[in-house]
């Protein structure tokens, strides 16, 4: 394919539209919305950095719960944000310079996301078209609300590193950069989250694939992928939090000590076998060899942490499992989620499908040194797949795979139009484009299976910044609240906070779900035990019409009827109708004023 600068204006179009759309959604995050709990705890983390809490303490402080607010979360976002906010705050004010980062951070991953995904496309073949359909692609898929403003979590960027290190793999012709940028990418992954863990395994495992087809010519490759893999992954351990204490990281949500020697143990094997590369001529051999390699690494992790093998969600209690966890919609199985909502599952799978035949298609008509290329694609849609099966959530890296194959396929069918001119092609051009985009096939979900039932705007409201004026304005003190509203009252206020939505916190959790489910005498024992101030609640959530659903008599269901308890005084605007945050004054129980107890 000739190298010239026209091949990247279809891309670098669809990049400018999407950006300048994208843009449009400033004014939500203007006005101080934010897409979910994760990006406002990101916040609240950043804020607290920038305000001196250390680079290794990740702890929440404002989360006050038997183990204290337990976080896990890598500082590398972090650094990024915090520099935004830093650099501009001297010279517009620190709103507008938290409004800056939380709309540039997500727009600049998006760039990179687009600029890897056409690179990714020119290494593997495709046309201009098919370059600029694959970004197309892409922003009709679930993927891109990772990267709208004021998305600010980890998903986003673990997205944009897979994409860098995917680009980085296919790209031999420059060995020294692309090896060390690919062996800097899987560290960073494994570090930033650890739901990467199967897309690291897989750009490792492509690497040593490409080696193994390649032999001689990608032994310097190899060498220096290996040894940067082992040099980045103590970097990471030494500098990233919680730093290099060895309590804090065995653990297997984060980036913990099983991790870390797997990166050790792999990557100096692999810059072995590239040494070895002359005494290993033949294919067969290398395969034998990375086998083995691979096999030495997860006997490694196996003795350094056979915990991790399990679920990260394993030892929470089955009352925290049915209470929090069975509600949080992107932990859900794929077979959950088909019971639930069948629509949803068609569409999400749908494209998967569309672009693994895609692969296939393409693989086959691909010249032969690009097929090792498309076979790591087909491994990568494959494995996201599998992932959404076990996680809903992974569909974020399943469609954006998906993407890739389909934009190529739709470049081919656009340029044999444009050689033949023919009606035919134009129509079976036409009829490909709307049966392998995401649009057709969330048309297709809907119209086969009549969507739920989606939760009311209260989910929406509950969460607005001005419903929390009236709280910032009260005294500081404790505060009780359903759980997924926790880190609204952080980000919102200087109150502490008793749950939120983390699983490193069940107890928390617990506490949150039998206070609201418990009835409403017994609630209001339980809040005075805790030594809470104010009880805030929100008639409408999901959470507590779930409460309400499993205990008839609780707290939460006499709320949700308007039933208000006694020993609730309103400390805010008197309202209870759906999605209007309602913050109460608790008062003891009868028991201990009659003893002469009292705050």
């Amino acid at each position: 394919m000739p190298h010239t600068r026209s091949w990247w204006l279809p891309a670098l179009l669809v990049w400018s539209i999407v950006i300048a759309m994208l843009s449009l959604r400033a004014t939500d995050i203007w006005q101080g919305g934010l897409p979910g709990n994760d990006d406002m705890m990101r916040l609240q983390q950043v804020r607290d950095l920038i305000a001196g809490q250390g680079w290794y303490d990740v702890m929440q402080h404002r989360f006050d719960t038997p183990a204290g607010g337990n976080m896990h979360w890598s500082r590398i976002p972090d650094v990024f944000m915090a520099g935004i906010i830093l650099l501009s705050e001297p010279v517009i004010g620190t709103a507008n310079a938290e409004f800056l980062a939380m709309l540039l951070w997500p727009l600049t991953l998006l760039s990179l996301v687009m600029a890897s995904l056409a690179v990714i496309l020119r290494r593997l073949g495709a046309s201009p078209v098919g370059a600029a359909a694959a970004l197309v692609m892409f922003m009709l898929s679930t993927s891109i609300y990772q990267f709208w403003p004021g998305r600010i979590d980890h998903h986003g960027l673990g997205v944009t590193l897979v994409m860098i290190g995917l680009a980085a793999v296919l790209t031999p012709e420059r060995p020294r950069i692309s090896a060390l940028l690919a062996a800097l990418v899987v560290a960073m992954m494994l570090s930033v989250a650890i739901e990467s863990l199967p897309y690291a395994a897989a750009l490792v495992t492509a690497m040593g694939l490409v080696w193994i087809v390649r032999g001689e010519g990608e032994r310097l490759r190899l060498m220096i992928f290996g040894g940067g893999l082992a040099g980045f992954a103590l970097l990471a351990f030494l500098l990233d939090a919680p730093g290099p204490f060895l309590a804090a990281r065995h653990a297997c949500d984060a980036f913990g000590t099983g991790h870390v020697v797997a990166l050790l143990t792999g990557g100096t094997l692999l810059a072995g076998l590239a040494l070895m590369t002359a005494g290993l001529a033949g294919w067969k051999q290398r395969l034998a060899a990375g086998l083995g390699a691979g096999g030495l690494t997860v006997a490694a992790v196996l003795l350094t942490s056979p915990q991790c093998l399990g679920s990260p969600f394993a030892e929470l209690s089955s009352t925290v499992q049915t209470q929090w966890l069975s509600t949080v919609g992107e932990a859900r199985s794929a077979l959950i989620t088909w019971q639930e909502d069948p629509a949803r599952i068609v569409t999400y799978y749908g494209f998967i499908l569309a672009g693994l035949g895609s692969a296939v298609w393409a693989w086959r008509q691909a010249r032969p040194e690009q097929r090792l290329g498309w076979g790591i694609v087909i491994m990568l849609i494959m494995l996201g797949a599998l992932t959404t099966g076990w996680q809903i959530r992974a569909i974020l890296f399943a469609h954006i795979f998906a993407a890739i194959p389909v934009g190529w396929v739709l470049g081919e069918l656009f340029g044999r139009y444009r050689q033949t001119r023919s009606n035919e092609a134009l129509l079976i051009f036409a009829a490909m484009l709307m049966l392998l985009s995401p649009a057709g096939w969330k048309i297709a979900g809907s119209r086969l299976f009549e969507p739920p039932a989606r939760q009311t705007m209260a989910g929406t409201t509950c969460r607005l910044p001005d419903a929390y004026e009236a709280l910032a304005a009260l005294p500081t003190g404790r505060v009780m609240s359903p759980i997924d509203l926790g880190t609204s009252i952080l980000v919102r206020t200087n109150h502490t906070i008793f749950a939120a939505p983390y699983h490193r916190n069940p107890d928390a959790i617990e506490r949150s779900a039998s206070l609201f489910m418990a009835t409403p005498d017994r609630a209001q024992v339980m809040l005075e035990e805790i030594d809470a101030d104010y009880l805030l609640y929100c008639r409408g959530l999901n959470q507590t019409k779930t409460y309400a659903r499993l205990a008839p008599g609780g707290l939460s269901a006499a709320l949700e009827a308007g039933n208000v308890p006694d020993w609730l005084s309103l400390a805010g605007p008197a309202d209870t109708s759906e999605g209007v945050v309602q913050i109460y004054r608790t008062q003891r129980p009868d028991s201990l004023r009659m003893a002469g107890v009292d705050r």
